[in-house]
This record gives C-alpha cells, structure tokens and sequence, in this order.
C-alpha cells in the first residue's frame, strides 16, 4: 500500500487513542450538551493530571464532561475538537476497535487514524475558541459547598422523560420551557416541574436520598440536563452537589465516578427575560452590574427586595444596570393568574422613616407623574417605579426605561425636602 502522505501524518505534539466506549460517551454528551460557539460545537479534550482524560463542553448555563484513562502523549491544555468529526471517529473505532486523534500541524487538520484508515477535519484554532472555564469541573473542593446527596440515577431517568412528555404538550413556550425543583430533608428528595404557566399541571415526586449535609433546595433549569440523561448510560447512582448559592454564581452538579454535569444556577425570571433586558438597555448605552456588585446594590438587595432585610438562600429575581451615572435596578414580578410584569426603579435619595406625612406627600407627588410612581420600600429607600406588564420585546422595556428618565427627570431635588415630611426614629441600619 503506497505510505500516507503529510495531509493524513506531519507533526504532531499531542495524539489520544481512544476505544469505542470513550468516544460513543463523548459524542453522547455532545448531543445532550453542548450548543454553539461562535457557530460552532465543540468539545475540549485535555489531560488533568492523575492519570485522567477529560473531554468537556458547554451548553445553555449547562457545563458537562466525561472522564476516560489518560496517556503521557494527551494534550497538556485543552484542544478543540469539532463535534461534527465524532461521527467519523466512530465508524473508524467500530471497524477497528480503537483509534488516534491527533493535530497534523503541517497542515493544521485535525487527524483519525484507525489501521490504515484515515478521517480528517480542518482544525479550529484552540486560542480563539479556548473555554471561559476551567476543565476541573466536578467536585467543587474550592467552593462553599452548601448542599450534598447521593440518589439513584433511576428517578432523574423518570424524570427526564416525564420532562419530554409534558414539554410536548406545550404548543407554544414563548421562551424557556419549566424549571424544575429539588429539596432534600433527611432521607428523601422532592422534585417539582411547575408547567402552570403553559395551562398544565406541575409534575412531582419523591423518592429516598442520603443527604449528608443540612437540609436544601435549589431551583434550576433542567433542559440540557434532561438532554444528557437520555443520551448517557448511568451509573446506579449520582452525587448531587450545590455550591455558592445565593451570590448569582452558585452551580448544582449532578456527578457520577467518571461524568459530571454542572448547571449554573440562576433565577428563573431573569433566565426568561435577561436577553432582552440586554437589548433594551443596551440602547440607551448601559451595561449589566451583575459582575460588578457594589456597596450600594449591596445594600438595595439586603434592605429593598428582601423581607425584614435579609438576603434569603434562594437567587432574587432581580438585576441592574448602569451607565455610569445612574443604576437602574430591574427586577421581575413572575404572573401566576396572568402575565409576568418587569419592574424598573431607582432610588431618591437615602432611606427615611416612614410616616403619615411622607406617605401623603408621595401621594401627591405621584399625581405628576405619568406612567411612573413613588413607593417606599420595606428597607427605607424612597423609589421611582416603573412596571412593565406582559413585556414581549426590547421596545416595550425601552419605552419603560423612557418613562422611568422622565420620572427621574421630574423627581430632581426630592431628596432635599422628602426628609421634611419623615418620621423622627432612625432608619433600619443596612444588616
């Protein structure tokens, strides 16, 4: 037979040989994860040290990998190998048993050699598409970990297709599909899918659990999840971790020995609704907060959106935008007999005791005001509202955000007399 030519041979720095039951798990996260990337599906593939492989990839706030036996010549940092070359690979591993996955970079195309069969696939550039996170997902031993239990992978089975079937039932979603709910207490774990607001009914169940710390719940949204459960072969049982919760960064990971699936926690009204709070505001030259907390929305979460203020264990639905000069806080006011409403608001001035006289003078300031009022919030603070009910598209929030600058415009100077009509006690101080 006449000797491969450079296309299929050349250089190389990295090769992994890979058996059939890895790469039909890879490709198997593939189709329950990942998503594109600049227009693109991928998966990384890098060695973590302790004799493990790990292939790993991305989805809708859905992280995944699955682990495999590594080899001293597997890639150091993390290669990009496009989904779409898994088919290929595949077929070679099947007719042959295993198989070599290398980078040619005498031609830059990423190379199968199975016998003396060969599968190429121009390669991507690993810098341009390098991962925003780090391959040591799993096991969250860096991070507060505030949940821990071990189930039987049966009932996320049951779950999942229990998912399929009601997600079938809705004719139009108009957005994200149902979150689902897990609590744990002692020996046993409750799960809820709420499908109320398509007109069905909520799904739920309960089955035993060992729960190895204080008693929890979380709240995600559970899709590609669901996705990699039907695509995966099991183990008998998974570990379910949380982690940070409460600080808008937090992860539920479902892991098993050798795969983990890490969903990023967030709340569910602005899952819904954060792409065109984006857009809109985006318009008017303001950027999301979200990353960038500081001692005033520190303040706003612990004394405005949070009973007798305290920041409760769940994620708020709320969030806030600047541009520079004025924050905007916006949050959302889910529907349960009707719509969802947005609500956005700033605040005037600091807090104040509250008092017939204040609450009297807002009232008359209120009449002033068109499509826009003033409240006192339970932490003190004096705000200008505006709501935006049933928003549809980033026009009806830019019209709010219109509305609540006019308000703001015809509010100027309020903080200098609304203290005259306050109350004499202090204000709450800012837990």
């Amino acid at each position: 037979m006449t000797p491969p030519n450079s296309l299929f041979e050349g250089s190389h720095k990295w090769e992994i040989s890979v058996s059939n039951s890895e790469i039909c798990r890879v490709h198997a996260m593939m189709l329950g994860i990942a998503s594109r990337i600049d227009g693109r599906n991928v998966v990384w593939v890098t060695n973590i040290g302790n004799g493990t492989r790990r292939w790993f990839c991305q989805g809708y706030m859905t992280r995944a990998y699955v682990d495999a036996p590594g080899a001293p010549s597997d890639p150091t940092e993390p290669v990009v190998i496009p989904m779409e070359f898994l088919p290929a690979v595949e077929e070679l591993v099947q007719e042959h048993g295993s198989a070599s996955i290398y980078l040619n970079e005498d031609e830059n195309v990423i190379t199968c050699r199975a016998g003396d069969e060969y599968a190429v696939i121009d390669a991507y550039d690993d810098d341009e598409l390098r991962p925003s996170f780090r391959p040591f997902l799993g096991r969250p031993l860096d991070r507060r970990r505030d949940g821990s239990a071990r189930v039987k992978s049966s009932v996320f089975d049951r779950m999942a297709n229990n998912y399929g079937v009601s997600h079938r039932t809705v004719k139009d979603l108009n957005g994200l599909a149902a979150f689902t709910t897990l609590s744990f207490e002692r020996d046993k774990m409750r799960w809820t899918t709420d499908w109320t607001r398509w007109g069905k009914s909520a799904t739920s169940g309960v089955c035993p659990a060992e729960v190895a710390t204080r008693d929890f719940s979380v709240r995600f949204y559970p899709s590609a999840l669901f996705s990699f459960f039907r695509y995966m072969p099991l183990p008998e049982e998974m570990e379910i971790v949380v982690d940070d919760v409460g600080n808008k960064k937090g992860n539920v990971s479902f892991l098993g020995d050798d795969f983990g699936v890490v969903v990023r926690l967030f709340s569910e009204g602005l899952s819904r609704y954060q792409s065109m709070l984006s857009d809109a505001f985006a318009g008017f030259g303001f950027s999301s907060l979200d990353d960038e907390t500081d001692d005033e929305v520190e303040e706003f979460m612990r004394t405005t959106y949070a009973d007798e203020g305290s920041v409760p264990d769940e994620l708020l639905d709320f969030t806030f935008y600047s541009n520079g000069e004025v924050v905007i806080f916006v949050e959302i006011i889910p529907g349960t007999a009707g719509p969802d409403c947005i609500r956005l608001s700033n605040h005037v001035g600091d807090r104040l005791q509250s008092s017939p006289e204040l609450l009297k003078e807002l009232g008359t300031l209120n009449t002033e005001l068109v499509n826009a009022r003033l409240v006192q919030g339970p932490g003190g603070f004096v705000e200008i509202i505006v709501d935006i009910d049933n928003p549809r598209s980033p026009e009806q929030v830019q019209d709010g955000i219109t509305n609540l600058f006019a308000a703001i415009g015809a509010c100027d100077g309020f903080e200098q007399f609304l203290p005259l009509f306050a109350g004499t006690e202090a204000g709450p101080s800012a837990g």
